[in-house]
């Protein structure tokens, strides 16, 4: 079994890390992707929200035409998620390659349990044929 290579991305707010989380696969020109691990934390009176990614991939597996991307969407409530998720993964267009979306609530209970917030992070390529770089374990 070979063993996996690692990269992450951090950032503070959710346009930064969408850009910082991209930027990471960019950088993986032929990536077999085993896992993807996300951590999203309110930290609203100091710095806002703080997302992280766990990129866990070996490498030499097809030469990607397009780096694999992320979807970062956000709600009050669960429905509202659903229905912002299917919305951002129908305005892509065309037929792309959906990893999946992971979904969490934010780790603040205090602030959480008086405005929830839900996030869905979708990872997708635009190449319908990443599907070979994609092989959770």
């Amino acid at each position: 079994m070979a063993t996996p290579s690692f990269t992450t991305a951090q950032a503070s707010g959710l346009t930064a890390f969408v850009t910082a989380f991209n930027a990471a696969m960019a950088a993986l020109t032929n990536p077999t992707v085993q896992r993807v691990d996300f951590d999203v934390l309110s930290l609203a009176r100091l710095n806002g929200r703080e997302y992280s990614a766990l990129i866990s991939y070996l490498s030499g597996g097809a030469s990607l035409a397009t780096p694999f991307q992320l979807l970062v969407t956000e709600s009050t409530s669960l429905s509202g998620l659903a229905t912002a998720v299917a919305a951002a993964i129908t305005a892509l267009g065309g037929t792309p390659f959906v990893a999946g979306t992971q979904y969490r609530r934010l780790q603040n209970v205090s602030l959480a349990a008086r405005n929830p917030i839900f996030v869905g992070l979708t990872i997708y390529n635009t190449t319908a044929g990443a599907t070979a770089n994609w092989i959770p374990q």
